[in-house]
Formats: structure tokens, C-alpha cells, sequence
């Protein structure tokens, strides 16, 4: 239900690079999460919620992936900025 929606809408997001709302959406997917084992789950409701939340782990996982290569790509870039700069310092240094 909207706990997987929810957790869809953050995947998107996280697709798009916007980590504010992915962080905004975790939050919400945690209360919702705490919402829905506050109380027992009646029998038959049981499998809806396991597969529910078997979606709602598989989403998250892509998440963290993404997050984990934006964070990578991000890292990279620091240290060919770096490198250019030292670069720049270097032949600045040689040739003044």
C-alpha cells in the first residue's frame, strides 16, 4: 500500500539525484513502517504485508545502491579537481 509507494517515490527520487526527498521519504517510510506493526496483523492480512515489505527491502537496497554510487561518482570528481589543481600548482611553480 503507501508504504511501498512511498518507498517507490523515493527510488524515483533517488534516480533523480534529489537526495533531500529521498531523506524527507525515509522518514515518512519509517513512520509508516512504525504505523503498521503498532498493532497485530490479522492472519489474513499477513502475506499482503510480508510481500509488502519484501518489495519495500528490494527498493530500499536499490536505493542505498544508488546512493552509495552517487556518493562514489562525487568522491571521484573531489579528486580529479584535486589533481588538476596540484597539476595547475605544479606548472605554476615551474614556470613563474
Amino acid at each position: 500500500g503507501v508504504l511501498v509507494e512511498v518507498s517507490r517515490r523515493m527510488q524515483e527520487c533517488a534516480r533523480a539525484g534529489d537526495w533531500e526527498a529521498v531523506s524527507h521519504l525515509q522518514e515518512k517510510s519509517l513512520q509508516l513502517a512504525g504505523q503498521l506493526f503498532a498493532d497485530a496483523i490479522p492472519a489474513a492480512e499477513a502475506q499482503a504485508v510480508t510481500e509488502a515489505v519484501n518489495e519495500v527491502l528490494k527498493i530500499n537496497k536499490r536505493v542505498v545502491d544508488m546512493g552509495v554510487e552517487a556518493r562514489d561518482g562525487c568522491l571521484d570528481k573531489m579528486d580529479q579537481l584535486q589533481q588538476s589543481r596540484r597539476a595547475v600548482k605544479e606548472y605554476t611553480a615551474n614556470t613563474g
